[in-house]
């Protein structure tokens, strides 16, 4: 793996994470391409989002400190090949822990940006 790609394909989890974590929509609109999509289970619920509603959903709640939590949330893994990468995301938000699996693609005009984001929370 290309330095440059590990370092790139990081910068776009850490944003994930801190749009997150600050609710902030302009981080989270930067990490995910615009035909995104979020889906998975939730305390055995089944959702599915397009970007706009997952990002109106999680910056709508508020930023998380302020909600009194900390900033709990690491990536657990990079798997790579050529222009497609998968990274494994665990972590706590809004009361419930996550398992987030971001598919990325790195596209000549936007670089790498988060194509679908699959996720678990048991809760």
């Amino acid at each position: 793996m290309r330095d440059e790609d590990l370092a790139a394909i990081e910068r776009t989890a850490c944003l994930y994470m801190q749009g997150m974590h600050e609710a902030d929509a302009a981080k989270l609109n930067a990490a995910f391409h615009p035909t995104a999509r979020i889906q998975g289970y939730r305390g055995g619920e089944w959702r599915s989002l397009t970007r706009e509603q997952f990002v109106s959903y999680a910056a709508g709640l508020g930023p998380r400190e302020a909600a009194g939590e900390r900033f709990d949330m690491r990536i657990v893994s990079i798997d790579r090949a050529g222009r497609a990468a998968v990274v494994k995301v665990a972590m706590r938000w809004n009361g419930r822990d996550y398992v987030d699996f971001l598919s990325m693609i790195r596209r000549d005009e936007d670089g790498w940006t988060v194509s679908e984001k699959t996720f678990h929370s048991p809760t």
